[in-house]
């Protein structure tokens, strides 16, 4: 699969695609590793979010990656606030979590294939290709992907997709799952 992504041959099915119900299939998805951290998810979503142009399984490994990389890097008994808000003929989607966050040094890295910040490696296991992969993803879609960092405070990971059709963006007020 990495192999086929690098050489641009996955197949992807660009459909019509609502990101907050798409987040919302994630979150519940990771219900059980949420609960058994006692970690509690604030989500802000429009009530009516303008559609994307997705192929909703990649964008949803995308969203399930960085969602679960926040929850395992997360304290227990802490927060992680999902938020989706409009920039002009685009669509963010914001993970932050109060995690360990990522070491100035190893920033630069953080997409690479294979690598692992030296203080992620030391907590859990894990391949080093989930942020790859998002990226690689993400940009099929026309989107990019970004972060912030303070190490010892956490990183809000920033997912920015180009919307298919324009719509309102009321915002509902911050909800916790």
């Amino acid at each position: 699969n990495i192999a086929r992504i690098e050489e641009g041959r996955i197949l992807y099915r660009f459909e019509n695609t609502d990101l907050g119900s798409l987040v919302q299939e994630v979150i519940e998805s990771l219900e059980g590793k949420i609960k058994e951290k006692k970690i509690s998810i604030q989500y802000r979503a429009p009530q009516a979010p303008p559609f994307i142009k997705a192929d909703r399984e990649k964008l949803y490994l995308v969203i399930e990656n960085i969602l679960s990389n926040a929850i395992s890097y997360t304290e227990a008994k802490k927060k992680i606030e999902i938020r989706i808000e409009p920039k002009e003929h685009t669509i963010l989607l914001h993970i932050t979590d109060n995690g360990m966050g990522i070491p100035q040094k190893d920033q630069h890295k953080i997409f690479t294939k294979f690598f692992r910040a030296e203080n992620a490696a030391k907590k859990t296991h894990g391949t080093g290709l989930g942020l790859f992969v998002a990226k690689q993803i993400t940009e099929a879609h026309g989107g990019t992907i970004s972060f912030n960092s303070t190490e010892g405070k956490g990183a809000t990971f920033t997912i920015e997709i180009p919307i298919s059709a324009s719509q309102p963006m009321p915002v509902q007020p911050l909800r916790s799952v």
